[in-house]
């Protein structure tokens, strides 16, 4: 979860961030290589703001999913 967090905020500044969800899908186990993965789903855009609804995943080496979530972010122009 933390990983995923700092994948997060390292492309955005913290304060962006209006919603993380996350859901545990299976154990993560010592030496296993981790991938992370966001796609955007959903764009909004106001005359002062781009609203992003971005589906993350973590999966390991095997492509089996470790993670998911979906984080809610505020973009100001």
């Amino acid at each position: 979860m933390s990983y995923m967090g700092q994948v997060i905020t390292n492309q955005i500044p913290q304060s962006y961030l209006k919603n993380f969800n996350v859901k545990f899908c299976l154990i993560t186990q010592l030496n296993d290589v981790l991938n992370c993965l966001g796609i955007v789903i959903n764009r909004d855009e106001d005359g002062y703001r781009i609203n992003l609804v971005i589906s993350l995943s973590v999966c390991d080496m095997n492509s089996d999913e470790k993670l998911n979530d979906r984080a809610e972010v505020t973009i100001f122009k």
